[in-house]
């Protein structure tokens, strides 16, 4: 079998309403040296039986279903060990892909400037009342030139000290030789795992480029990370991701240092202001964590004030 260009990894977890479309709209796509790899991380719904029509219509889809509940970062964990292309595409598997060359415009530039690292926007659908909006977009391309090549560590300066840096993996293709020469993973058990594994793989990107298009359709709905209303745990995770970061700084340029360190900030403080919507015995609890971390420092008076108030 020849080895594809492309593999699109797709963690599932009773996504039965989205997959059919997220799934075709990769089968229709122009690009077809694609193999698209579902982890499906033991669904209780009719995602798996989906999977299986559309898988029995076309080789390209391949499913591995996890036995039990582990996660988004196991699932996509298991996907990797079983990717062969080229290159890597992380697609939520309630998103879609608005256009159907999406992943050939994609991988064509990728290829043509020889990059490891491409990033692009998407459009934001919300799916139900319920979700929590959003405060922020993902929209971000405006201010990059697409001549431009960056290393990794010096666009992600850029996108912290402008406000554009967004920490989503289905907003990029990336390089899989790049992942598997740094050992780059998920960490498992915590939400906003994104964060960790994008700031971890910045800083080893050398040729990073941008593409001005929004080639996703990404769904906020209540089930959705992003549409569940802020709780403690959310905090706690954070403060993993921060610890990992931490732990990670232990074994890179200073450089590097200096950017993660800003990206610290970048993300405490807007965490911080929006845990103010916990309890004050929530809140107490959240500043004993932090302050046994010593990560107080980060904070700024503001954020400090809007989080008890």
């Amino acid at each position: 079998m020849n080895t594809p260009l492309l593999s699109v990894i797709m963690p599932a977890y009773n996504t039965e309403l989205y997959i059919q479309e997220a799934l075709e709209s990769l089968l229709n796509q122009s690009l077809k040296s694609i193999e698209i790899i579902v982890a499906d991380d033991g669904s209780s719904d009719s995602t798996v039986s989906i999977v299986k029509q559309l898988k029995d219509n076309d080789c390209r889809i391949k499913l591995y279903v996890m036995p039990e509940n582990q996660g988004q970062s196991m699932a996509r964990n298991m996907a990797l060990r079983y990717a062969r292309g080229k290159y890597v595409y992380f697609m939520d598997s309630d998103d879609w892909l608005m256009h159907p060359d999406a992943l050939e415009i994609a991988v064509e530039r990728c290829e043509q400037t020889n990059l490891e690292f491409l990033f692009f926007d998407a459009d934001i659908f919300y799916m139900d009342r319920n979700a929590s909006p959003l405060t922020w977009n993902y929209q971000r391309t405006a201010r990059y030139d697409e001549q431009t090549v960056w290393k990794g560590l010096e666009l992600m300066k850029d996108m912290l000290v402008y406000g554009t840096w967004r920490a989503a993996p289905w907003l990029m293709i990336v390089r899989r030789e790049l992942l598997h020469n740094n050992n780059m993973k998920f960490y498992p058990s915590i939400i906003h795992e994104d964060e960790l594994f994008m700031a971890k793989l910045m800083p080893v990107v050398q040729r990073a480029g941008c593409l001005k298009r929004s080639l996703v359709g990404h769904r906020v709905h209540t089930s959705s990370t992003m549409g569940r209303h802020f709780s403690i745990r959310n905090m706690a995770c954070y403060l993993t991701v921060v610890d990992e970061l931490k732990k990670y700084e232990d074994h890179i340029p200073a450089a590097s240092n200096q950017v993660l360190e800003l990206y610290i900030r970048y993300t405490l403080n807007p965490v911080i202001r929006t845990a103010s919507v916990l309890s004050f015995k929530e809140k107490i609890e959240i500043l004993k964590m932090i302050c046994k971390r010593g990560y107080i420092k980060y904070l700024t008076v503001r954020s400090l004030v809007r989080f008890m108030i």
